[in-house]
């Protein structure tokens, strides 16, 4: 058996690292009964507050449908609002209610001391500036994924 290919060891690293990253995810915010796709929710709406279910889809990398079951959910446990868009009727522009955005708050001050006990820098030097280096590289290969992506949802050329 060969060794993989480095890019091959890279696409096996990230994913296992997205995994733990996503589990480390899914267990902090259980505290405050959120599941990831509805704490994203709450993330993009108080992000930018009135935006469409196609927008949300397009942020959330899923389908509109997948989007519409969440947020009736979430309609329903009070914490989203929908209204029809007047530039559209066929559309609704989704915003927090009261309680989703103090969940979120709640959810959010939790995700960010988590991810500081994760991901904090080392104390010295040397770690800023790997970590300054490290998030450069992954800037570059983010552009690249994109780029890829949007390639990947172009039609099929016959």
């Amino acid at each position: 058996m060969t060794d993989p290919a480095p890019a091959e060891r890279l696409y096996d690293t990230l994913v296992k690292l997205f995994l733990i990253v996503n589990d480390s995810d899914r267990h902090v915010l259980a505290r405050h009964g959120l599941t990831l796709p509805r704490f994203h929710v709450l993330q993009h709406l108080h992000r930018e507050p009135g935006i469409s279910f196609a927008q949300l889809s397009a942020l959330m990398l899923t389908d509109r449908a997948n989007i519409s079951r969440i947020v009736r959910g979430m309609e329903a446990d009070g914490l989203v609002s929908r209204r029809l868009n007047e530039r559209d009727r066929r559309s609704y522009l989704l915003q927090l209610t009261e309680q989703g955005a103090d969940l979120y708050a709640q959810a959010s001050a939790t995700h960010r001391e988590d991810i500081t006990l994760r991901f904090g820098d080392t104390g010295d030097d040397g770690g800023r500036r790997l970590s300054h280096d490290l998030l450069a590289q992954l800037g570059v290969l983010r552009n690249q994924l994109e780029e890829h992506l949007e390639m990947l949802r172009q039609p099929a050329a016959c």
